[in-house]
Order: structure tokens, then sequence, then C-alpha cells
């Protein structure tokens, strides 16, 4: 019986070796630097690239607890007094949080949310005082 001979390996099926298990050798019998049959090592590259910043991110926002406050209060009056200035006060308020990139326009949709708030108040007190006022005609 031929052992297999990794200087001349013939038709590349070869006969089992003896005394190995399963009958035939690893792949890599005789090689040195442990890449036979898988080519030459990986070529090695410099040292990697620092990252640049990204100019795309935005700023901070400054008045942004402004913009936070003027939408929690839309949305309490919304529930407490059902205002009818209360949703465009939620939808401007909402429209001043998600505007990340232009300052200007998050601080005039804060300021529309804000006077939509004043404005639902001066309603609802309107509407208290004529409740008031009809109630005391009455008696």
């Amino acid at each position: 019986m031929n052992n297999w001979n990794p200087d001349h390996p013939g038709d590349g099926y070869g006969t089992p070796h003896q005394g190995t298990p399963g009958g035939y050798g690893t792949p890599y019998q005789g090689a040195s630097d442990g890449y036979v049959g898988y080519g030459p090592p990986p070529v090695e590259y410099g040292p990697p690239v620092p990252l640049q910043p990204h100019h795309g991110t935005p700023p901070q926002q400054a008045g942004s607890g402004s913009a936070i406050t003027a939408l929690v209060i839309a949305c309490v009056q919304l529930v407490l007094c059902c205002g009818v200035f209360a949703i465009p006060g939620i939808v401007f308020g909402a429209l001043a949080l998600g505007e990340k990139y232009d300052a200007e326009k998050a601080a005039r949709h804060t300021r529309t949310a804000w006077v939509f708030n004043w404005a639902n108040i001066g309603f609802v007190l309107l509407a208290a005082l004529f409740v008031l006022v009809v109630i005391l005609s009455d008696m």
C-alpha cells in the first residue's frame, strides 16, 4: 500500500496512510508555514485611518426646555380644559422639538405654541366668565 507523500501528491486521491485514524493524514502534514493550499499569508496593511468628525450632527438646542414646557402645558390643557387651541399648541410644540437644524425655526414654533397656549387659557377663562354671568343673572 502506498503512503501519501507531500512531495509527490500523485493524482490527488492517493491511498490512505497507514496507522492514522480514519486512514488519511492532515492536510498540513509536512507544511512549515501552516498555509499549504490556502495561499500566502494576508498582506499587512498600514495603521487604521483615524475617523474624521461628522459635521452633520445637530447642535444642542438652547431653547428646547421652553418647547417641552409648551408641549406639556398644551397636553394638560387638552385633557383638563378640552380647549380648541390646545391642539395647535401640541402641534407647534412637537414641531419645535423636532426641528434640529434650524434654531430660528424652532424658536418660531415654540413661540407659536405659547401663543396658542395663552389663547386657550384666555378662551377657557372667557367661557368660565360667561357661565358665571349666566348663572348669576338667573338668580
